[in-house]
């Protein structure tokens, strides 16, 4: 009993701490962006003055730039700042916009003409054009790296496939059912898992050339390289024993969690019977349906106010946790009620006595 009141006192000063120790930043103003035109770069704790105005000398000139902000820039587009970082998505998506930080971009059509210190692209059909300071993040069914865009680092790419056209200073690391290289410089690396390798213009990668041996290859002959390696796929099997040693070590696991709950909660059994009923049925599937979908809104709303931003991950790690035990009390409001309704019918000896 004691130890559920320490549970409970440690977790309310979890959640007091969270709201109360978190900084409250202001959001009143949006940035300005707009659909196909190019917006200029957010500024962050510059004074906004203007040529008419005489220059202020209050404390409001120097306040940073808005921590959230929200824009819908058409109709299926929309954009959202969070301090230096820009998300956009949408249907079709043209980015020109110059984020300081992350640029995350996703939707159905892409086309990428933006600068960032990190970009994150994923869509359906992907036109990068843009330049990152860093390195270039993109997933997708089409993705062209065109001869205009300009990477700073490394390029991390999954597609269906994949055509690089422009030159990478780093790495290049695809996985890919078809891959191009076109005329392109690569100072570092080049990485690829395809099925089909194209290689076409004057392809020069100074680092180490790696691919596949069963991918098919063509142009090979005009690449300059200063290192060939192939390497064969590893192919994982499970086996039978494999399956059942993990349904043996999950009981087990199981088995110790229910142990764990009756040493700590010692009136845990008692708790469950009295919940394993069917007249509590349809409470409790109400209550755990309300727990599935109201917990997960209540941590999102926390993360996104800011105010309460370690409040909401302290709900997260709560309902990961409930929901492994949530295995565990099923199993024990199952041996409990079998427990009930089982009854063993004495024998005619017994009755005779």
């Amino acid at each position: 009993m004691k130890l559920r009141k320490i549970l409970l006192a440690l977790s309310a000063s979890l959640l007091a701490a969270g709201i109360i120790t978190t900084p409250i930043f202001a959001t009143s103003s949006s940035p300005s962006v707009l659909a196909d035109v190019e917006v200029q770069p957010r500024t962050v704790g510059e004074p906004q003055a203007t040529s008419d105005e005489p220059e202020k000398t209050s404390d409001q000139s120097t306040l940073p730039a808005p921590t959230f902000a929200a824009e819908e820039v058409a109709d299926d587009v929309g954009a959202f700042w969070f301090g230096k970082n820009l998300l956009y998505a949408g249907n079709n998506v043209s980015v020109k916009n110059i984020s300081r930080g992350l640029l995350f971009a996703a939707g159905n059509n892409l086309q990428m003409s933006s600068e960032s210190e990190y970009a994150f692209v994923a869509g359906n059909s992907i036109s990068f054009s843009a330049a990152t300071e860093k390195d270039l993040f993109t997933a997708g069914n089409t993705i062209a790296i065109t001869k205009d865009a300009k990477i700073g680092r490394d390029i991390f790419a999954g597609a269906y496939s994949f055509a690089l056209e422009a030159d990478v200073p780093g790495d290049v690391s695809v996985a890919a059912s078809r891959v191009v290289l076109k005329d392109t410089t690569i100072k570092g690396n080049v990485n690829l898992d395809a099925e089909t390798i194209t290689f076409q213009g004057e392809v020069k990668i100074d680092g180490t050339l790696s691919y596949n041996d069963d991918a098919s290859v063509s142009g090979l002959t005009n690449v300059k390289y200063g290192k060939l390696e192939t390497y064969t796929p590893t192919s994982r099997t499970t086996t039978a024993g494999e399956i059942w040693l993990t349904k043996m070590m999950s009981v087990i696991g199981l088995f110790f969690t229910i142990a764990i709950i009756f040493l700590v909660f010692p009136r845990a059994k008692k708790s469950i019977a009295r919940e394993a009923t069917v007249q509590r049925f349809g409470v409790d599937l109400m209550l755990g349906i309300g727990f599935v979908v109201i917990v997960p809104l209540l941590s999102m709303l926390f993360l996104l106010s800011f105010f309460a931003v370690s409040t909401g991950i302290f709900l997260i790690g709560v309902y990961c946790l409930i929901f492994y035990l949530a295995k565990a009390f099923a199993v024990l409001g199952s041996a409990t009620s079998l427990s009930k309704n089982f009854v063993i019918a004495p024998c005619r000896c017994c009755l005779k006595r």
